[in-house]
C-alpha cells in the first residue's frame, strides 16, 4: 500500500494486478489522490489478496500532505 507514483495505465500497475487486487477498483471508487489540494490523478493504492473482502474504500476530502489519504475497511 502507499504512494506508488504510477497511474492505472502503467505497465507496472498491470503487473501488480496479475497477483493482487486494487481495492479502489474492487469498490468502484477510483478517486484521485494527488495533489492534496486539487487531486488530478490516482497514484496511491492499497492492493490486497484477491480473496480479501473489502467493505469500504474512500479518499477523505482532507489535505494532510501533497497527497490525500486513501483508506479501506476490510473483513479479515
Amino acid at each position: 500500500m502507499g504512494d506508488f507514483n504510477l497511474t492505472p495505465d502503467s505497465g507496472f500497475y498491470t503487473q501488480i494486478c496479475e497477483f493482487l487486487s486494487d481495492t479502489a477498483v474492487m469498490m468502484n471508487n477510483e478517486e484521485d489522490t494527488f495533489t492534496g489540494e486539487a487531486p488530478i490523478k490516482r497514484i496511491d493504492y492499497i492492493f490486497v489478496d484477491k480473496e480479501m473482502k473489502i467493505l469500504h474504500a474512500s479518499v477523505p476530502p482532507v489535505v494532510v500532505s501533497d497527497h490525500r489519504p486513501y483508506v479501506i475497511i476490510a473483513d479479515l
